[in-house]
């Protein structure tokens, strides 16, 4: 696998203007909200309730900001990294246009294999549900978060995983993204930062095809 392809097409994606405006459209400004505002501090008594719009609004932009520069931070020093999906939304299976939170296990060490990661996914599974292997309860509580958080990632331990380096991502998918434009695989392609803490995205399946991949 040519990892520098994919690096150089994911790189190149970013930076066309055709990302920027699906970038916007998923994430749009909260200019509605400083409108909305605008109503409120017309009548003294309703001033407060406002500048709470306010506030909110000025929270909301700045965090589209910082997630912007999350995405050019991975393009420019994140890895390819193919991730096993472990827990996603059901609706990224009825079609396109959803965007919607999924969880998914991936490592940066190229020692952790498909088969490996087919078996730890087995174990996890079979643990959350009674069954295989014994499993610690304080091990699976990561598990039982099915609240999903930009950004997050959780080390699973090690015991369980070979000694390798395993993560469990939060991850948000775009159904339009995959090649059939809804999910039908247990794996995605994904561009990561390296560490304990960072950013991680979907790679969209027009890239990963220009790049050799699909």
């Amino acid at each position: 696998m040519d990892y520098d392809k994919i690096r150089i097409a994911y790189g190149e994606y970013v930076n066309d203007r055709r990302f920027v405006a699906e970038w916007k459209r998923m994430h749009p400004k909260p200019w509605k909200r400083y409108v909305l505002s605008f109503w409120f501090l017309i009548y003294p008594l309703a001033i407060p309730l406002g500048l709470g719009i306010i506030i909110s609004g000025i929270l909301k932009h700045r965090r589209i900001n910082a997630l912007f520069l999350d995405e050019l931070k991975v393009a420019s020093t994140g890895l390819p990294m193919k991730a096993c999906i472990y827990m996603s939304n059901a609706q990224l299976r009825d079609g396109a246009g959803v965007i919607a939170p999924a969880l998914v296990i991936g490592s940066f060490d190229s020692k952790f294999t498909d088969d490996m990661a087919t078996d730890l996914l087995a174990t996890l599974m079979g643990a959350q549900m009674g069954e295989g292997p014994s499993v610690e309860k304080n091990d699976l509580s990561w598990i039982e978060d099915e609240g999903y958080v930009e950004g997050r990632r959780r080390k699973i331990p090690t015991k369980y995983t070979g000694g390798i380096e395993v993560y469990a991502f939060d991850l948000m998918l775009n159904s339009n993204w995959f090649a059939g434009r809804k999910l039908e695989d247990s794996d995605v392609w994904t561009m990561a930062t390296r560490g304990s803490e960072g950013a991680i995205r979907q790679i969209p399946a027009d890239v990963l095809r220009q790049a050799g991949v699909a």
